[in-house]
């Protein structure tokens, strides 16, 4: 947009300075309104995800044979569901992803 501006004082310039202004400001609004948008996207693919690994967790140990509970303690078995499901709903702190 450098060529519609006035490059003399007392030049009038191709474009109005309000003009200007009212594409800067558009332009600022639909790059905003795309961030959110972006935000709003991953934040729902984020739960669907999780809701999903799981749902398909549970399901295939619901669906595990006799055999398989009669060979693995009860403990092991809510172990491994709680350790694979801990990073999805607690999230680390900032620290710690820092290694501070």
């Amino acid at each position: 947009m450098a060529w519609a501006s006035p490059t003399i004082d007392g030049d009038p310039g191709k474009m109005k300075n309000s003009t200007l202004i009212l594409v800067y400001a558009g332009l600022a609004f639909g790059s905003s309104f795309f961030v959110a948008m972006r935000s709003i996207f991953v934040s729902l693919a984020g739960v669907f995800v999780a809701q999903k690994y799981f749902l398909d967790m549970i399901r295939c140990l619901f669906r595990a044979p006799m055999s398989f509970f009669d060979a693995t303690p009860a403990g092991r078995i809510l172990n491994r569901v709680c350790v694979s499901s801990h990073p999805l709903l607690k999230p680390k702190k900032l620290t710690q992803k820092m290694d501070i």
